[in-house]
Formats: C-alpha cells, structure tokens, sequence
C-alpha cells in the first residue's frame, strides 16, 4: 500500500481518499487510499467479491462511494474522461464491426474518422472482419473489437475490468503492447485480471486487506 501513498513524480491522474463503498447491505471496504500518477500500472487484485469493479466503476464516477473522495486529475480540468472498458464489451451486436466501433466511439467523445478506425482495427487484427456483425465474432474477437476503442480514445487514464479476459496468448500479447505504449506515453493504466502480468512501473494493490466480510 505504501509504494502507492508515497510522493512520485509525474502528473496525478486519480486520487482514492480514504474511500469506502458497500454493495447493499454489505460493506466491501473502508479505508481505500491509493493514487494514479502518469507512466504507471496499477494492477487491482483480490477474490471474486472483494471490489475490483466496484473500485473501477467508482473512479469513472459511475457510483458514489459511502465515505472519502475521490479525484481526477488536472489532466481533465477542459474536458474529457478516462476511458472505461468494462467486464461486458458494450457493442452493438447488429452492426457491423466498423460500425459498431464507430458508434461506440462517437458515443464516449473520440475521433472516428474512418482512416483512424481502419487503422485501430489493423492495430488489433480485426480489419479483415470490418464489414463482419458483431455477433458473429467469437468472444476474443469481440473483447478485441472493445479494446480497439482505447486506440481512437487517447485518454490520459484507462481504467480496464479484465481486459485480458477470453484473448489467446498473441492477442494477449497485444494488449500488454498497447498498455506499455500507453504509460510510456506518459498515460496511466488501473485495471483489474486475473491473469499475471508485466509492465513497466507496475504498482499492485490487493484489496483482501481492506475487504469486510
């Protein structure tokens, strides 16, 4: 916990403060105090149960913590958000794979011209499925059609729940590359997974300590 407490430098992108959160009548912790400074990972770890997307939906401002606050950045002051990938992928099924990363794009406030979707779906291996309906993609096709979305965000701050998750060891890969060129591009990454992980200023912070049961 120290090593994410502790004065660094670089631009703080997100600040938790003594943060506390229930799900119901449940209390899934207290005491969360944790930042996210540019040109890092931080890496949420804990059981089934113990708040990693509760954390990440909280720092989207997509909930409300029972006590503490929560900060974004200067780096949001003109506009803008953190990018959000959640658990589910959020596409539109019935659309075909430019369109419904067009739409989607459009619809978080990204640029999405059409060289720029072609050239984040070459990024991702997914050109040659473009005129293809979601729907018709396998589950890491579509977990890889969410992810393209980072590549037309260009947020300073993406918060990813399981990201890795149903993509095979070279669509793995991938991502890994793209959340390195991220950070070092002075952007930061919190996300949580299941699956181990390297990264360059990789800070880790489990939340069974803090879990009430």
């Amino acid at each position: 916990m120290d090593a994410l407490t502790s004065e660094r430098p670089g631009l703080l992108l997100l600040d938790f403060d003594n943060v506390a959160f229930s799900r119901g009548r449940s209390k899934l912790f207290s005491g969360l105090h944790f930042s996210v400074y540019a040109g890092q990972v931080v890496w949420l770890q804990g059981h089934n149960g113990h708040g990693k997307t509760s954390v990440l939906k909280l720092a989207m401002r997509l909930a409300q913590p029972d006590a503490g606050v929560i900060r974004w950045g200067t780096a949001f002051d003109h506009g803008g958000a953190p990018t959000y990938i959640g658990h589910l992928n959020g596409q539109s099924v019935d659309l075909k794979v430019q369109e419904s990363l067009t739409y989607s794009a459009r619809m978080h406030g990204a640029v999405a011209s059409a060289d720029a979707v072609a050239s984040a779906l070459k990024r991702t291996s997914l050109y040659a499925l473009r005129n293809r309906l979601v729907h018709s993609l396998s589950q890491g096709e579509r977990r890889r059609l969410a992810l393209t979305r980072l590549l037309l965000n260009q947020s300073a701050l993406w918060v990813l729940d399981e990201p890795l998750d149903a993509l095979d060891t070279a669509s793995t890969a991938m991502v890994l590359d793209l959340i390195e060129e991220q950070i070092q591009n002075g952007g930061a990454v919190l996300m949580s997974s299941h699956i181990p992980f390297h990264a360059t200023d990789l800070q880790v912070l489990d939340l069974a300590a803090l879990h009430t049961p």
